[in-house]
């Protein structure tokens, strides 16, 4: 187990995924899927045309993206053109999600961690 937030993260909690292929670029769309079905904070980073597609996808999978923004359970940070604006575009997008850094509900699988769960896509 890996201390993350000073909570653990067991073996096969879902974190972040990286795509690279078609094919995995579509499952990214389902492990979001699967993070907001379970009230997890979604953090979504790539470039803007990668993001735009994904959010399309999540909205042909019947969510509304929108939605998910306006409550800040999705955030999204766009690749920029230096590591460190990336990372505090993503820090800020990370705080965005809630008051203490995250939103959602209780793990399914951890539900003695609470709020606090989130998942990355990049």
């Amino acid at each position: 187990m890996a201390p993350t937030d000073g909570k653990l993260a067991a073996p096969g909690d879902h974190i972040a995924y990286f795509w690279g292929s078609e094919r995995e670029f579509e499952a990214t769309a389902g492990f979001l899927v699967a993070g907001v079905s379970v009230g997890e904070a979604c953090v979504l980073v790539g470039h803007d045309a990668a993001n735009e597609r994904l959010l399309a996808s999540l909205e042909r999978r019947g969510l509304s993206v929108r939605a998910l923004m306006q409550e800040r359970q999705l955030q999204v940070a766009s690749v920029r053109s230096s590591a460190d604006g990336l990372l505090l575009e993503l820090d800020e997008r990370i705080k965005e999600c809630g008051p203490s850094g995250h939103a959602g509900g209780p793990h399914p699988r951890h539900p003695g961690l609470g709020k606090g769960n989130s998942r990355l896509a990049v």
